[in-house]
């Protein structure tokens, strides 16, 4: 009995996924590694460059593991928390597309995307540390690498957008707790909270400045800092 066209491409497809599963169910995501875009999703979907194995998941993938090294994508660096954060969502973002390829496998390119960018938001943010809580200038290299050309992209504006409200969401409620443990110690000082900068002035000329108010007003500033940077990052995903 003949094979249909349409059998013919059904086994040649499964045949096809079969082995090249085979070839990367033991893969294991390192974390100085991008082989995997490439040697597993390109190689048995042959998305092209365009597509997301090699034209956002490889591409940020090697430009994240060339920050602090002599390569360095625009010459950026990360603090050692920026570092341990990349290493593990690097990691972590593979993991999440090798479980769907094995459990439910991916019907196409487009699938493949629309995973990818599903993963991205969850992955920031889950990671430990999470994104909210590197400095702010780790979140200005992160932001460097990607092409102006993606934050236009409505999956990549989606995902964005998922990320900045929660970390904004989490920078606004530090912020708050600062500036309450500030207004306390001004208290405890019999200061009245009113009247910050006089105070501060009448009172902590005659006396000591309690190195607890110093790093509260930097941490209060890298916050505000923060706020305005997630604002810029919002106005530059909707253009």
């Amino acid at each position: 009995m003949s094979l249909s066209k349409h059998g013919i491409f059904t086994f040649t497809t499964l045949f096809f996924q079969l082995t090249t599963h085979g070839e990367c169910r033991n893969y294991r995501p390192m974390q100085t590694d991008c082989t995997f875009y490439r040697s597993c999703l390109e190689s048995q979907y042959q998305c092209g460059q365009e597509g997301y194995p090699l034209g956002y998941g490889e591409k940020y993938c090697q430009r994240f593991h060339s920050l602090n090294t002599p390569q360095s994508f625009n010459d950026k660096r990360l603090s050692t928390k920026g570092v341990k954060w990349r290493n593990r969502t690097l990691v972590c973002l593979q993991d999440e597309l090798i479980r769907e390829q094995f459990q439910k496998g991916f019907l196409n390119c487009e699938n493949i995307k629309n995973v990818g960018f599903q993963t991205h938001a969850r992955c920031y943010a889950k990671a430990d540390p999470s994104i909210c809580g590197l400095p702010l200038s780790d979140w200005k290299a992160i932001a460097s690498i990607v092409d102006i050309k993606d934050y236009g992209k409505p999956e990549s504006v989606k995902q964005i957008l998922e990320v900045i409200v929660a970390c904004g969401e989490r920078t606004i409620e530090e912020l708050l707790a600062f500036e309450h443990e500030r207004a306390q110690l001004f208290e405890i000082y019999g200061l009245k909270t009113q009247a910050f900068k006089a105070a501060h002035i009448s009172y902590f000329g005659a006396h000591p400045v309690p190195p607890q108010i110093p790093q509260l007003d930097e941490k209060i500033r890298e916050n505000k800092q923060k706020l305005k940077f997630i604002e810029s990052i919002k106005e530059r995903g909707h253009q």
